[in-house]
């Protein structure tokens, strides 16, 4: 009997996969990084926790934290939902990342490298670019500062808009977009294989089904919320824009009428010191009005 896959892009779905699947997880790292396919070696699954730096900090958890064979320390977070300073959250998430990595009477130079990787499922940037990798440079030379901290964004719904991006990146965005729709395609591939057993086992589990139907709930709930507060501010914005819209259309409307008011009064001055006989150049001195306008009126 055939079982429709979960998605992947869901939290936990997305964990379980990558968590069981050390050979896709180097596929996609490499996929993203630009790296052969065969540059990850080794991966070392670590503590994903976010402990409180201090009494009263803030805690928290990433979804993916490993490290490979070189030192490397790699973070994969996946996001379903827009979140308001995402890229705050993702310089804070980096941030206490790489200071985590020493401990009292270490020294600086034993810091490693540490890639973060955020796969979105939202739109985060407004133009068609799908990825884009950040890192500390100089903002005349872009001169690279070190290479310890990297922060990178795949925004999975504009992989068919990038003709930039490198086939495997968007075979990797569709898998997690909708495994389902792709493994025709898909499931035929090496760097695939294990993805997909370990998306099938999931999605067999009885008790992994109620999870999942609760989550997916839970993402369509949100989305719907969203888009009602989308339609209520941009409602709200439209009034608003009438209410000052008419305002302005007023306050417009007065000052260009106070505009030609004051033009046709300054015409009707410039007619009465005519016919009294006084000749356009002392017209315009005393109008404080340049003679050629004077003339112009006058004919």
């Amino acid at each position: 009997m055939s079982i429709e896959l979960f998605k992947p892009y869901v939290d936990f779905v997305f964990k379980g996969i990558f968590k069981k699947s050390e050979k896709s997880l180097a596929y996609l790292i490499c996929a993203i990084q630009g790296w052969p396919d065969d540059a990850i070696k080794s991966i070392t699954y670590m503590d994903s926790e976010l402990n409180r730096s201090q009494q009263d900090g803030k805690a928290g958890a990433v979804d993916l934290f490993v490290e490979i064979e070189d030192g490397k320390k790699i973070q994969i977070e996946i996001q379903v939902l827009s979140q308001e300073c995402y890229p705050e959250r993702a310089v804070y998430y980096a941030s206490r990342l790489h200071a985590n990595q020493l401990r009292k009477g270490e020294r600086y130079g034993e810091l490693q490298p540490l890639i973060c990787i955020h796969i979105l499922v939202f739109n985060l940037f407004k133009d068609t670019r799908a990825l884009r990798s950040f890192s500390l440079l100089d903002e005349k030379s872009h001169e690279k500062l070190c290479d310890h901290l990297k922060i990178v964004f795949l925004e999975i719904n504009k992989a068919d808009l990038d003709n930039n991006l490198e086939n495997r990146v968007i075979e990797w965005a569709h898998f997690i977009k909708n495994a389902e729709k792709e493994k025709s395609m898909l499931a035929k591939k090496d760097r695939f294989k294990e993805a997909y057993e370990e998306l099938e086992r999931l999605s067999k589990d009885p008790e992994k089904v109620w999870a999942y139907e609760m989550a997916f709930k839970a993402i369509k709930d949100e989305e719907v919320k969203m888009l009602d507060l989308e339609a209520v501010a941009l409602a709200k914005g439209k009034a608003e824009g009438r209410a000052e819209g008419k305002a302005e259309g007023r306050a417009e409307g007065k000052a260009e009428g106070r505009a030609e008011g004051m033009a046709e009064a300054k015409r009707e001055l410039v007619l009465k010191m005519a016919r009294k006989g006084m000749n356009p150049q002392e017209i315009a001195e005393l109008c404080d009005l340049d003679v050629q306008i004077v003339y112009s009126i006058l004919q």
